[in-house]
């Protein structure tokens, strides 16, 4: 019956692949990949195929940031100087909520001049911060927003 179900589901919202997990008292009930993880190469979904979410994962950021906001934990007015090391001068005065907000003016990794022919690369966050801490803000935080990667 969930089989059934998630392949329509599939077919209406034409999703060539999927993994799902469901759990139920703790237990799973449901482990098991459907369609094609890699349209290219034909590669089957499975439970244990490694999707990349990308972006997706700045909403569960924001979240748990939210919940330490709440609990008293970090401030969004904190600096991102206060619990990173070795940032350029130029991000001091850069806050948590300037980095939720796409206020912070610290450009985007994905705008560095050479980004897009290292993709294939599997970088470190310290690599990826490279790109980009050598460059000069887009603006200073506060003034405006912009989609940036680099933040989250």
């Amino acid at each position: 019956m969930i089989d059934d179900y998630i392949r329509a589901a599939m077919t209406q919202n034409q999703i060539p692949g999927l993994s799902v997990a469901v759990v139920q008292s703790g237990e799973p009930v449901l482990v098991k990949g459907y369609g094609l993880a890699n349209i290219e190469q034909s590669v089957p979904a499975t439970e244990h195929t490694v999707y990349e979410i990308a972006s997706v994962g700045k909403t569960f950021t924001a979240t748990a940031i939210m919940i330490l906001v709440e609990q008293g934990i970090i401030s969004l007015e904190d600096a991102i100087a206060d619990y990173l090391d070795y940032l350029p001068l130029t991000w001091q005065n850069v806050t948590i909520g300037h980095i939720m907000s796409h206020q912070s003016g610290i450009p985007s990794y994905t705008d560095a001049p050479n980004y897009w022919e290292i993709t294939h690369l599997n970088l470190s966050k310290s690599e990826i911060l490279a790109l980009v801490t050598h460059l000069p803000l887009k603006f200073q935080p506060g003034e405006f927003s912009a989609y940036d990667n680099t933040g989250y």
